[in-house]
């Protein structure tokens, strides 16, 4: 794809949405505090949720070890609470796809913030692929 044909898609855009193309410069900052936005909700939305996880799994760390110390259960290693077992998988689970969803919008952010015009192009071609 050329630049003229990156010229005519973002002409019939502008059409469709019914502004001219000369102003779709106007347009740019708009989608990128949209973009920047939507970006940081999910960082927040990510490190919540690793956080909430990562006491999720040391709380019940710590309380099958005070059992364990307790003599409360017949049990003698963490391997045997099936609630660790369950808890370690789904937080892990969890930390794994949050992080990669955090990594993902903190390059939405720097991607949008350094060059919000070749991002916007990026965003507009990326629906024609």
């Amino acid at each position: 794809m050329n630049s003229k044909d990156v010229i005519e898609i973002i002409e019939t855009i502008c059409d469709k949405l019914g502004i001219m193309a000369g102003s779709f410069s106007n347009l740019v900052p708009e989608l990128a505090k949209y973009k920047i936005t939507m970006a940081v909700f999910w960082i927040i939305s990510a490190i919540a949720v690793i956080a909430v996880s990562i006491v999720a799994i040391v709380v019940v760390i710590s309380r099958a070890r005070k059992m364990i110390d307790d003599n409360r259960f017949l049990f003698t290693e963490l391997a045997d609470f099936p609630s660790v077992a369950i808890t370690s998988i789904l937080g892990g689970a969890a930390i794994l796809v949050f992080t990669i969803m955090l990594i993902v919008s903190i390059w939405d952010v720097i991607a949008w913030t350094t060059s919000p015009q070749v991002s916007a192009i990026r965003y507009v071609l990326s629906y024609f692929d």
